[in-house]
C-alpha cells in the first residue's frame, strides 16, 4: 500500500525521515487520555465522599464514642438502683443521716460486743424491747453491714442513700444501697420521738 506524503516527515538531520501520526492514531490517544482523567477525577470524588458520609459497620452499630467525664475513656456507669446517689460520710449530728450512720458504725465495730450493742440499741425509740432488738436485729446487723458499706470500716463509715420518702405524720423512710446485686436496697423507717430525736421504728438489717 502505498504511504501518503503528508504522513511522512521531513527527514532529520540525520539523513532519517519518521512517519507523521495518524489523525485516527491521535483521536484515539485523546479519548483513552479524556476516559482515564475522568476515571481518576470520580474515584477521588467517591473517596472523599466516603470519607465524609460513610461510616464503618461498627461506628454504625455502637456509635462515635461520644467522650464522657471518665478518665481513661470509658463510659461511667451508674447505678440504676440506686437513683439518689447520695454518699454519707460525716453527717451532722441530729439528723437521720446520723443515726444510720452510728448504727452502721457500731454493727461494724469490733472490741466490746455490749457496748456497740448499746449504741446501736440507742437509736430505737424507748418502748422497743432490748431483747427483741438484740435477737432479732443484732446478729443479723453485724453479719450483713458490710453489704452496706462503701469502703472498709477501718477507713471510716461511708454509705449511700438512695431514696427518702415522706410517710407521712413526720415519718421518713429512707433506703440506703445494698452492694449485694441479690438484695435490694432495704428500707429504714425513722420518726422524731416527744424530745425531738430522730429515732428508728422501722429496720430492715
Amino acid at each position: 500500500m502505498r504511504q501518503h506524503e503528508s504522513d511522512i516527515a521531513a527527514p532529520d538531520s540525520f539523513g532519517i525521515a519518521h512517519a507523521r501520526p495518524t489523525r485516527a492514531l491521535l483521536a484515539a490517544a485523546s479519548r483513552f487520555v479524556l476516559a482515564a482523567s475522568l476515571t481518576v477525577l470520580a474515584l477521588g470524588s467517591g473517596g472523599c465522599e466516603n470519607n465524609r458520609t460513610k461510616l464503618t459497620k461498627e461506628q454504625s452499630e455502637g456509635g462515635l464514642g461520644v467522650p464522657d467525664s471518665s478518665s481513661d475513656g470509658r463510659r461511667v456507669k451508674l447505678d440504676p438502683r440506686c437513683e439518689l446517689n447520695e454518699t454519707v460520710m460525716d453527717p451532722k449530728e441530729g439528723t437521720p443521716e446520723f443515726v444510720i450512720f452510728k448504727m452502721l458504725e457500731a454493727a461494724a465495730a469490733s472490741g466490746d460486743e455490749a457496748k456497740n450493742f448499746k449504741q446501736f440499741y440507742s437509736y430505737f425509740p424507748a418502748d422497743k424491747e432490748e431483747k427483741w432488738v438484740r435477737d432479732q436485729y443484732w446478729p443479723r446487723a453485724r453479719k450483713f453491714v458490710n453489704k452496706y458499706l462503701q469502703q472498709d470500716a477501718g477507713s471510716g463509715i461511708a454509705f449511700k442513700i438512695c431514696e427518702r420518702r415522706e410517710e407521712g405524720g413526720g415519718e421518713l423512710k429512707i433506703f440506703i444501697q445494698s452492694l449485694d446485686p441479690q438484695k435490694s436496697n432495704p428500707p429504714i423507717k425513722l420518726k422524731k420521738d416527744d424530745t425531738g430525736a430522730w429515732k428508728v421504728t422501722f429496720y430492715t438489717p
